[in-house]
């Protein structure tokens, strides 16, 4: 059920991120990576670096840039994941600054990737577009962690009816 929840919000994800929604408002958003963040901070380092390795492979599949989004995905949901025993549950706000570093962090290397493939380093990006960007991630960040956080609770394992618990 985790798995198809997970294919449910990254589809709903890059569904947003390429849709023309995204391109009407002022401010560009990065819904991949806010559901990166919120899936990590809410499940742990492990299944968030995994969820960051699926999440760019797919929105590098969908933009078709190498792997631009791939290895910064990752990182970012590997660093969110490793926060998860440190936060209380209740530290929902944690998200908001966690999301504004984690963008930046994203930013910084899809910025060292474009100098290192020689497109050159795009340093006006990082204050025109770094710091709205951020910005807008963080104001609906809270929603989206919370959403998450209960669509998690309600797909959760509750009578450990798995199957390597089962014997299969």
């Amino acid at each position: 059920m985790r798995i198809l929840l997970a294919v449910f919000c990254l589809l709903m994800s890059l569904g947003l991120q390429a849709s023309p929604l995204n391109h009407l408002l002022p401010v560009r958003l990065d819904p991949v990576l806010l559901v990166v963040v919120a899936w990590s901070v809410s499940t742990g380092a492990r299944e968030g670096a995994l969820f960051g390795l699926a999440a760019g492979a797919c929105q590098d599949l969908l933009i078709g840039d190498g792997l631009l989004f791939t290895l910064p995905k990752l990182a970012v949901g590997l660093l969110a994941g490793s926060l998860k025993p440190i936060l209380y549950y209740r530290q929902a706000f944690i998200v908001l600054p966690l999301v504004i570093a984690c963008t930046v962090l994203q930013e910084a290397l899809v910025m060292v990737g474009f100098g290192l493939t020689g497109r050159g380093w795009l340093v006006q990006h990082l204050g025109t577009i770094l710091l709205p960007e951020s910005l807008g991630n963080a104001i609906i960040a809270w929603p989206v962690y919370h959403a998450l956080r209960l669509a998690l609770k309600l797909t959760q394992d509750r009578w450990g009816m798995r199957a390597e618990s089962l014997g299969g």
